[in-house]
């Protein structure tokens, strides 16, 4: 599986921008100053249907960011997913409320991506998206 951490590993987050619309997208702007010349890397998220930040007020050191199984990161998450998706993610075609498996396959079917974001302190979370990109910006 993806893993960001010979990218972004040991940045420091310097914003989050969320785009709210019907494929939305997530944008983590990362700053690397343990490198020389620090190096600035986005992060964006496309075809985003759901995330969830803890400490997202904080300062951020992010050590990961990894594609996970969705059924796995649904039983990271439980407790938390089940009453999420229970509130908000209700459909005859997907299954009963808070039926994590039935979720997963859905979003597997339609090419949503489950996404860990590990951090060394401050935010950490996920993200369900079709896809993942990042961009390194010149100073």
């Amino acid at each position: 599986m993806l893993s960001l951490s010979d990218i972004v590993g040991d940045s420091m987050l310097e914003s989050y921008s969320v785009e709210c619309t019907q494929f939305g997208s997530l944008r983590l702007k990362t700053v690397n100053y343990h490198r020389e010349p620090p190096l600035a890397i986005d992060v964006v998220f496309s075809g985003v249907v759901a995330h969830h930040f803890q400490n997202s007020h904080e300062p951020s050191v992010i050590f990961d960011i990894e594609q996970v199984e969705l059924s796995d990161m649904f039983t990271y998450m439980r407790p938390s997913a089940e009453q999420y998706f229970s509130q908000f993610y209700y459909a005859p075609a997907v299954g009963p409320a808070g039926d994590l498996d039935a979720i997963s396959r859905f979003f597997q079917r339609y090419g949503i991506n489950g996404y860990a974001i590990h951090s060394s302190c401050g935010l950490s979370g996920w993200v369900l998206a079709a896809s993942i990109a990042w961009f390194e910006l010149s100073s």
